[in-house]
């Protein structure tokens, strides 16, 4: 196997997460507590982490919701960091994350606790093996709210039980243009599975991207969850790698007419919303793998994928952009990033 083969297959599965939800005892769940309870979890949260004699504790540092702008928190949203609904709380809301933002302990967002750890790559064991080290250390610390019959007790009954949450973000831009995206899709619900948006429950799929994660946490072990996410994400990677090498062999001429009116339209289009950008960079993404498309430049799409993220806390809010301001500034950066890394043009302001 060649190292371009590697990379593509490497791509596949862009990064992997593990979340842990816990809740305190004797104390409400966020959405019935008063400002003065969220912030006793805060603190008892807080101090569990950094008054512990592990290493960990200079890892982290801590954000209060109510002390960063707007702009600091669509940053985080898009880094996956913390929630929309993290976003839109104030007091007693709070984020902590680790220097290399791997790693971050949501605070009285839907449940008192939730840890997630984001890997790239398909790394579900090393994700959870963290998780599991940031919750025995706040565990030594406080009390979960925890039953013997029905596990950790949490705000929604779908995450009772382990209270974990495992996924996989696959880009899929081969089983997307030969229509097979459904195909499989359905394979994976009927697999115990779900299917959400890059930006969790509640949202929809942009750029060819699908989120594969446990439905069920009741009745299940975290490692059981970890072998069934694990092996159909396998299976989804495998098929998408089969459909690009057999996209390549037959040198489809209309798969191509796709990918080059994709990366001419990224070049020229004056305003684009954030949902039509993904696609079409996802569509040029897949170009590069296939060799179509050698004056672009994969690390500067790649760049331009994590930069170009919708105004979600905009969204969240629900505020119109009426006047399109994102969505020229959007098409304007895109343009500057993929002109000054094509060859033989000049950089467009």
């Amino acid at each position: 196997m060649n190292i371009q083969t590697k990379r593509r297959l490497v791509d596949i599965a862009v990064s992997t997460r593990v979340r842990l939800a816990r809740n305190l005892k004797s104390k409400p769940f966020p959405n019935r507590a008063d400002e003065e309870a969220l912030k006793s979890v805060c603190k008892d949260v807080s101090e569990a982490i950094f008054e512990s004699n592990s290493y960990i504790a200079e890892e982290f540092k801590f954000i209060d919701m109510n002390a960063i702008g707007d702009s600091e928190k669509e940053r985080l949203m898009a880094a996956h960091l913390i929630s929309p609904n993290l976003a839109l709380r104030s007091h007693g809301a709070a984020v902590m994350v680790n220097k290399n933002e791997q790693i971050s302990i949501l605070v009285n967002e839907e449940d008192h606790i939730r840890i997630q750890c984001i890997l790239p790559g398909l790394a579900l064991e090393d994700a959870f093996e963290t998780a599991n080290k940031i919750d025995d250390l706040i565990e030594s610390s406080v009390e979960y709210a925890f039953d013997d019959e029905w596990g950790y007790l949490t705000a929604c009954p779908t995450n009772l039980g382990t209270g974990a949450r495992m996924s996989v973000m696959l880009h899929l831009p081969a089983l997307t243009l030969t229509n097979n995206i459904d195909k499989m899709l359905h394979t994976v619900t009927r697999c115990g599975l779900t299917i959400r948006g890059i930006y969790g429950e509640g949202t929809e799929s942009m750029g060819d991207l699908y989120q594969i994660s446990n439905q069920k946490s009741l009745g299940v072990k975290e490692e059981e969850i970890l072998l069934s996410v694990k092996s159909v994400a396998r299976g989804i990677i495998k098929r998408e790698r089969e459909v690009r090498e057999d996209l390549v062999e037959k040198n489809d001429i209309a798969i191509q007419d796709k990918i080059m009116r994709a990366y001419g339209t990224l070049l020229y289009a004056q305003k684009i919303e954030a949902k039509e950008a993904m696609h079409l960079l996802s569509v040029a993404k897949l170009g590069v793998d296939m060799d179509l498309l050698p004056e672009a430049n994969i690390e500067t799409i790649d760049k331009v994928i994590g930069n170009i993220y919708p105004s979600l806390l905009r969204y969240a809010k629900g505020i119109p952009d009426e006047a399109n301001i994102v969505d020229i500034r959007r098409a304007e950066y895109i343009r500057r990033m993929l002109r000054k890394n094509d060859c033989g043009m000049q950089e467009v302001k």
